[in-house]
């Protein structure tokens, strides 16, 4: 609950009860909780990037990694490290071992890895390499909008203008 209630506070606008001060109170109260570690540690990493206090950030993150009980938690710290990095710092070289380490843990039928990734990859400039990870995600699953568009795209970057009409006007067809 405390934790639902601190995304709510970090979301909302100020007017809608918002407040980053009450999501670190609630933060600060699950790591007082025994098994609270992990969500505290979690939310105190969020409030962290969104103060773009990038080290504190990381040691949340590892703080929660380390806190988690199960590899599915311990997964989801790592995808929301490295989306973090990527989306948010735009640091995507930073989120790359972190997405190693996170594809030891995710099951086999998980897209969100490779799409990832893929992000990462193509954000280092290197939308061939990317291209392959944005196929993973296809393959696992075969309707992914956000996918197809970004293997389009890669393609398109990485000069097989053939190869990214044809999947240009397949997300067009299926989307």
């Amino acid at each position: 609950a405390r934790y639902g209630l601190a995304q709510f506070y970090l979301g909302a606008p100020g007017i809608a009860g918002g407040s980053e001060k009450k999501a670190k109170e609630d933060a600060e109260a699950l790591l007082a909780i025994d098994g609270g570690a992990y969500y505290g540690h979690m939310l105190l990493a969020q409030i962290a990037a969104s103060e773009k206090k990038w080290d504190v950030m990381a040691s949340k993150y590892a703080a929660a990694e380390n806190a988690a009980t199960k590899d599915s938690d311990r997964a989801a710290a790592l995808r929301s490290w490295s989306w973090t990095l990527i989306d948010k710092k735009s640091d995507p070289q930073a989120a790359l071992p972190l997405i190693e380490r996170w594809q030891t843990l995710a099951e086999s039928d998980d897209p969100t890895p490779p799409f990832v990734l893929g992000r990462a990859l193509l954000d280092l400039g290197k939308p061939a390499e990317a291209a392959e990870e944005y196929r993973k995600v296809l393959a696992i699953r075969p309707d992914s909008a956000n996918a197809g568009y970004a293997l389009a795209d890669c393609l398109e970057q990485a000069g097989q203008q053939e190869d990214a009409l044809a999947q240009y006007e397949s997300f067009v067809a299926k989307h």
